[in-house]
């Protein structure tokens, strides 16, 4: 899947920190599905805002 992952099969960071076990990922090796307090799908659109970048590649706020 292309994640990191140590001898015991927990996810990793470059540098070797432990940053999910193995218990929490799902049977296929894959990250688990992320869920709102509401129990709800999270989907990153839902607090993305408009925005665009600038000649510099600056991100700034879009104004109507």
């Amino acid at each position: 899947m292309g994640w990191l992952t140590n001898k015991e099969g927990h996810l990793i960071d470059r540098k070797g920190k432990k940053k999910l076990d193995v218990k929490q990922m799902e049977p296929n090796g894959d990250l688990p599905l992320l869920y709102t307090y509401k129990a709800q799908r999270f989907d990153i659109l839902d607090c993305m805002g408009d925005m665009e970048k600038d000649g510099n590649g600056k991100i700034v706020l879009r104004k109507d």
